[in-house]
């Protein structure tokens, strides 16, 4: 019955909705994305409501939206700073700056956790709603050992048995394909890929 909030629809915050429904977790999942040509794809890796805030925003907006899908108040404060009544039980940030983690944090229920999984830097995070809503806040790095179901594998041995058997559907990213010797059009692509609709690019073995 809980609800998770993920910070970001690129690839690692669709990565987080895909392994979420790959595990099995029944949660509802909303993700907070830049454009509304990425809602299809989102939802069909798993996500339950795709939040559309353009990069435009303003603050308030952004809270505005996020408050109005969890149900719950946005609290506006001086010289442009929100807060929120409620949130959700888990948040992700997949975004990794020090205002994505501080409205991540922000956008929690009291004594929920905050997951940052976006590569960070150093920054200046606003960590009110870290003490004053006593949240739990846990690193993830991408790759490691872990334990599933009892056995402690690789965590790309255990991705790739999950591509394997279905459980990740991984038709839901979309990557497109250049040649070696295409490398302008595709490094060009790259800053074209929200537009286009593309997750990834790559380059493919080049036999001739």
């Amino acid at each position: 019955d809980e609800v998770a909030l993920v910070i970001g629809a690129g690839i690692i915050g669709q990565g987080v909705v895909m392994a979420i429904r790959g595990l099995g977790i029944a949660a509802k999942i909303l993700i907070i994305a830049r454009h509304a040509s990425q809602v299809e794809t989102l939802k069909q890796s798993g996500a339950d409501e795709v939040i559309v805030v353009s990069r435009g925003a303003s603050r308030a907006d952004l809270f505005g939206q996020v408050a109005s899908h969890l149900n719950t108040e946005r609290v506006p404060g001086k010289f442009g700073n929100q807060a929120m009544v409620g949130g959700a039980d888990l948040v992700y940030d997949c975004v990794g700056t020090g205002e994505s983690l501080a409205n991540a944090m922000k956008f929690c229920k009291a004594r929920g956790t905050v997951v940052a999984a976006g590569t960070s830097h150093i920054a200046l995070v606003d960590t009110t709603a870290l003490w004053f809503n006593e949240l739990t806040i846990l690193g993830a790095y991408g790759r490691q050992f872990e334990e599933l179901d009892g056995v402690r594998r690789h965590t790309y041995e255990i991705v790739f048995e999950m591509m394997t058997n279905q459980r990740i559907d991984v038709s839901t990213l979309r990557v497109k394909t250049f040649r070696p010797s295409e490398y302008r059009q595709a490094f060009k692509s790259v800053g074209r890929r929200i537009r286009e609709g593309v997750s990834k690019i790559a380059f493919q073995h080049d036999t001739t």
